[in-house]
Parts: C-alpha cells; sequence; structure tokens
C-alpha cells in the first residue's frame, strides 16, 4: 500500500531518521509492504511530480490515539498506554518533528482539534528496496 509524505519529512525519510508514520484508519499490518511517496495523492491531480523513494516491509503496527488540542500537552495514548513527557518527545522526535510543540502545531494545521484515532506504521529502513 502506499504511504505518502510532505516535502518536509522526506530528507528525514531518506536519511533513516524517520521510520514511522501515522494514520489514520486500521488497514495496516505488519508484513505489509509500504510504498514510500513523496506528493503521493493517491491518484488526485497535483502541481507536484510524484516519485517513489522506496518500498519497505512494515514490521510493526500499533495502535493510537491523540487528543488535539491548542493547549500545552497533547495526550497521546499508543495501544492504550499514556505516553508521558519523554515518551511523546521521543514520539515527536522519531516521527520527524524537534519538539512536541512542534508536532502539536503540525497536527493542529493539518487536523483540527479534536481526538484522532489511527495507526503508528513501523517500517524496515534497513532491507528497503
Amino acid at each position: 500500500m502506499n504511504l505518502g509524505f510532505k516535502p518536509r519529512f522526506i530528507p528525514l525519510i531518506e536519511s533513516g531518521a524517520k521510520r514511522q508514520t501515522v494514520r489514520e484508519g486500521n488497514r495496516w499490518e505488519p508484513g505489509m509492504l509500504a510504498h514510500i511517496w513523496q506528493n503521493y495523492r493517491g491518484g488526485k491531480n497535483t502541481a507536484r511530480p510524484q516519485t517513489l523513494l522506496f518500498v519497505a516491509e512494515v514490521t510493526k503496527v500499533e495502535g493510537i490515539e491523540i487528543a488535539i488540542a491548542p493547549a500545552a500537552r497533547m495526550p497521546i495514548w499508543i495501544d492504550g498506554d499514556l505516553l508521558t513527557d519523554i515518551q511523546r518527545l521521543d514520539f515527536a522526535r522519531a516521527d520527524g518533528f524537534s519538539s512536541t510543540a512542534e508536532m502539536r502545531n503540525f497536527w493542529l494545521t493539518h487536523h483540527g482539534m479534536g481526538l484522532f484515532s489511527g495507526q503508528v506504521i513501523h517500517w524496515d529502513f534497513e532491507r528497503r528496496k
């Protein structure tokens, strides 16, 4: 299946610093192949060219809920466990952000306020094709 990324994440993905992503729904499972794209829009017209970066096996999938709000804290639950402040910072960095504040601003801008439910998808960067 396809995973499209905004240009800001591409250097982190190509370097292997970002090996996970958060997506709505629950359609991903370990063992699936993820086609990692820049600017992929699922067949929708786009002015920017779509580029396949690589294909990688999905190694782990976790359930995630994020309470998106402009407050200083943005609670995150992974597989039902509430993340501590340190775990949230580690998660933010693994997902391509320099801080939890930057991650919160991204989520507010792209998803708005409310409870987000989906999956964290991890891929095997070392064995990508």
